[in-house]
């Protein structure tokens, strides 16, 4: 898909991985609908988009809230006639510490945000793609997908979900002869945000998840700008062949790209990492 021209939408782009990925498809020409809680932080990344050639527009909103994706969805396509892209990047990580210590409210407000938020705007923005015959979702991952993640149980099972939807989602566009719409989960790797900084600072991630204020303090934590540079030039060349598929940040991207007519049979890509 040549990306110059085309409309994307992009969840939590207010600040992070979201903001950064709003850039980078800035910078290729696109049209970028910025879709977060917080509309100064969302006009400020619209400001970044413009400023690297792109068009932008906010749409502040709540992700749980069906009608107003249902109305974001509407609004972009009469503006620009159409969705090409959508990058949904919203997440939420709040609940940390043994099963039984956490407040249920808490834990399964990481499974709205993280799996329903996805849910709604896959389901507003699906009609459009299949109606032009094309389109490419990208739902972004995170630790606990593939594997266990003690003391952070919700956000594991958020992004599990998020896997499951992503395969389901594909089989079914495949089965029903919307090949072309592309459905890709990508885990972007432990990345510097607001959010992993919170939980690296809090009480109960001292105790229970030591190892992320042990990788801030080694280094060993990426900048958001160069893991959105990374998805983006992978999902921007990422084909049909590849639908279903999850994807992390060090898998050998570039290898895959140019194998990946020959790949569509292959568990290995199909159902995650090893």
């Amino acid at each position: 898909m040549k990306w110059k021209g085309k409309t994307a939408i992009v969840t939590g782009a207010g600040s992070g991985i979201g903001r950064a990925i709003a850039g980078q498809l800035g910078a290729m020409g696109m049209r970028v609908a910025c879709c977060g809680r917080r509309e100064r932080a969302l006009e400020e990344t619209a400001v970044v988009i413009e400023k690297l050639g792109g068009d932008a527009d906010i749409f502040p909103l709540d992700l749980l809230v069906a009608d107003q994706v249902n109305h974001m969805v509407d609004s972009v396509i009469a503006r620009w006639g159409t969705v090409d892209v959508l990058i949904n990047n919203a997440g939420r990580h709040g609940s940390v510490g043994p099963l039984w210590t956490l407040d249920p409210d808490d834990w399964w407000a990481d499974l709205e945000v993280n799996l329903l938020g996805t849910f709604h705007c896959c389901q507003q923005v699906l009609p459009q793609m299949c109606q032009q015959g094309t389109g490419l979702i990208v739902n972004i991952s995170g630790g606990g997908d593939v594997q266990s993640r003690p003391f952070g149980s919700s956000y594991a099972c958020s992004k599990a979900a998020v896997l499951r939807l992503t395969d389901s989602l594909a089989e079914e566009l495949h089965t029903m002869g919307y090949g072309r719409v592309t459905v890709l989960a990508f885990n972007p790797g432990f990345t510097r945000t607001a959010m992993t900084e919170a939980i690296a600072a809090s009480s109960e991630a001292a105790q229970w998840m030591p190892m992320f204020a042990e990788r801030f303090r080694s280094g060993q934590v990426q900048k958001p700008e160069d893991a959105a540079e990374r998805l983006v030039r992978f999902v921007s060349q990422a084909g049909p062949a590849l639908s279903g598929r999850v994807f992390h940040i060090d898998d050998p991207l570039e290898a895959i790209l140019d194998q990946q007519d020959s790949l569509a049979d292959e568990d290995f890509f199909l159902r995650g990492r090893s």
